[in-house]
């Protein structure tokens, strides 16, 4: 093997190297959903995790939005499955460098709050509390239906000269794997 070769496959391996060492990853670690006052309540926990690229970007006063999207569907047999609820809860995260401290506000709800850590401004952001999904009485007996949760960052919201960049680095996608449970109602 050349030493041309070399060089370049030990700078491909590098490079592959510390892009999995700073991936960036939503993993949910509970989800919970409970019966309260005739209405399915959905608690869930998620580790979010952001790469160097986004955390530089959230430093430099780029904001960042991060979708929560629930939905139940009832499973049928030979045809597809139909959503009878969905939901989103919509988190933006901001910097802000003169008081050094990050702002999560959840949008479609109108509530903010601060945080001198990004790592507690994640936390928050991956517990989600008390979503009211939908009254009990909705389901039909004796079918069956599958809730599903995801949380990703929204990549359309970034400012327009960062979106070519998704075209060639898949830096800025983050996106958990759906999570889901089953519903019987019997």
């Amino acid at each position: 093997m050349s030493r041309a070769a070399l060089t370049t496959l030990l700078a491909l391996s590098l490079t592959v190297m510390s892009a999995m060492l700073s991936a960036s990853e939503i993993v949910f670690s509970r989800v919970k959903v409970n019966i309260d006052k005739g209405l399915y309540v959905l608690d869930a926990d998620a580790s979010v995790e952001l790469n160097d690229t986004i955390e530089a970007g959230l430093a430099s006063g780029v904001p960042l939005y991060f979708n929560t999207k629930v939905s139940i569907d009832r499973q049928r047999l030979f045809w597809f499955d139909s959503t009878v609820y969905e939901a989103n809860r919509r988190f933006a995260l901001v910097y802000y460098e003169l008081t050094r401290h990050y702002r999560v506000s959840v949008v479609n709800e109108n509530q903010a709050r601060n945080f001198r850590s990004l790592l507690d401004a994640l936390e928050y952001i991956g517990a989600i509390r008390d979503i009211e999904l939908m009254s009990v009485d909705t389901l039909q007996q004796d079918k069956r239906y599958r809730g599903t949760i995801e949380l990703s960052l929204d990549v359309n919201a970034l400012p327009l000269p960062l979106r070519p960049l998704l075209f060639v680095s898949s830096d800025w996608r983050v996106r958990s794997v759906a999570h889901s449970w089953m519903i019987e109602r019997g």
